[in-house]
């Protein structure tokens, strides 16, 4: 397969999609020649520079692996609440078992497990004390394991590794001594049919990027998945009979060197409709380390990330809270709310120097015993205020912040990547407001007054 350069691919200006590609991939199957192959992972290049997701087809997985695990997911699902929440995950790094989701952004339910599985011997050692009894739904967890370990669906995730690997210039057989214990994690998401609402469809999954490395879905008939683009529109993923959608996820997402996209999507809840999805999250041993692949960094596009053991980038992801993602629409949106909000004139002047905020790097840096987070901003976006502000001023001037962004808690902004929580700090130097937002810096320009940022999990 002839090289390209992938630095050079990604850093041209960013096409607005306006569907999800398919890409067949039959040229996968074992008996394929090396121009299948190529050809095959050519279109997933740039599905994956361009988009970030795509559907594929013809992947050999036998469509009788769904309907023994969406039998067995309404069953559990069906359960009452009390019977469900005996399963309830322990605390927020235990991720597996019972999820009920009703805040603001979701309104779903899900079950979860991540046994760990040998590629070769393909058995698991799942916990005992996770599972349902069988006598409430029987055959619930052999169902959910042998999807998890099917040579289907586990060989295809197999396969993508190997579609990637031949994508980004690097032996076909990179990531095998990589994935030798997958974190496979499943899981399936059950989203209740909703009352009808003038307001429109309520939301089952809330805006967020996934964290592994890529995540097979498996999403039924009912249309509900939305993919963010770069201009900031949502495209429906509409739902294609023998397909599954492949999206990447942030840990590949960072072993490229950010050219592979991980994009931020959410799922809709449509009223009068119950919806079960089945995902599979793939990602590297917990032992292996990310760290940028050669063939991603130029002098143009210098590493972004250090270094980082797959286990501690997804402990330090998990730390992040999960809240919804802000681009370049949201940015003129909480401008011209700013101005809105402020009724005494003191903003007289808006200057920007974002180009497209979409495209701009997030650096994520672990640092102390803490494991912080270091946004690394590009971009400055500047409010000029026309006359001093004093603290009282100040005070409110931030409330009006606030409250261009619904169900933000008092002095926090979010960022980007459903990630790092800036908190607004009172100081006396060098005159200005600053908040992080969406991989750049918004810099508010208050003479005499002004607040820090300080980053932290």
């Amino acid at each position: 397969m002839t090289p390209v350069n992938l630095p050079s691919l990604a850093d041209q200006p960013v096409r607005p999609f306006e569907s999800i590609p398919v890409i067949d991939i039959s040229g996968l199957s074992g008996d394929a020649d090396a121009d299948s192959r190529a050809r095959v992972a050519s279109a997933i290049r740039e599905a994956c520079i361009q988009v970030g997701f795509f559907y594929v087809k013809n992947h050999g997985v036998d469509e009788t692996v769904i309907p023994p695990v969406l039998d067995a997911a309404r069953r559990f699902f069906d359960l009452s609440p009390e019977e469900k929440m005996k399963l309830k995950f322990r605390h927020k790094h235990d991720i597996e078992g019972y999820h009920l989701r009703t805040r603001i952004g979701y309104t779903h339910e899900a079950f979860e497990f991540l046994p760990r599985i040998d590629s070769v011997s393909h058995r698991s050692m799942p916990r005992l004390d996770l599972w349902p009894s069988e006598d409430l739904v029987p055959g619930f967890q052999e169902a959910m394991l042998q999807y998890q370990i099917s040579d289907a669906i586990y060989g295809l995730g197999l396969k993508l590794f190997q579609a990637f690997a031949l994508a980004l210039n690097i032996p076909e057989d990179f990531f095998a001594n990589k994935v030798t214990k997958a974190a496979a994690h499943v899981r399936v998401n059950h989203y209740p049919s909703q009352a009808d609402d003038v307001a429109g469809p309520k939301p089952g999954i809330g805006e967020h990027t996934d964290a592994l490395c890529f995540t097979i879905l498996w999403q039924g008939e009912t249309p509900a998945l939305q993919v963010m683009n770069t201009s900031g529109e949502w495209i429906d993923a509409q739902p294609m009979p023998g397909t599954f959608v492949i999206n990447i996820a942030d840990q590949l997402s960072r072993w490229t060197n950010d050219i592979f996209k991980s994009t931020v999507h959410r799922v809709i809840n449509k009223p009068g409709v119950r919806r079960i999805s089945i995902v599979l999250f793939f990602g590297a041993d917990e032992d292996v380390t990310v760290e940028t692949l050669p063939s991603c960094v130029s002098d143009s596009r210098p590493a972004r990330y250090e270094p980082l053991l797959a286990g501690d980038f997804l402990k330090l992801r998990q730390e992040q809270p999960q809240v919804p993602v802000r681009r370049d629409t949201d940015v003129l949106s909480l401008i011209s709310a700013l101005s809105d909000g402020l009724q005494n004139g003191q903003v007289s002047d808006i200057t920007s120097t974002s180009q497209s905020l979409a495209s701009l790097p997030t650096t994520i840096v672990a640092a102390d015993n803490k494991s912080q987070i270091a946004i690394k901003a590009v971009t400055i976006i500047t409010l000029s205020l026309d006359k001093n502000i004093d603290g009282n001023h100040l005070r409110d001037f931030i409330v009006n912040l606030e409250k261009c962004v619904p169900g933000v808690d008092k002095e926090i902004y979010r960022i980007m990547n459903a990630g790092t929580v800036a908190k607004l700090r009172a100081s006396s130097s060098n005159g200005g407001v600053a908040v992080v937002l969406n991989q750049a810096e918004l810099k508010l320009v208050v003479p005499e007054v002004s607040v820090d940022v300080g980053i932290s999990v």
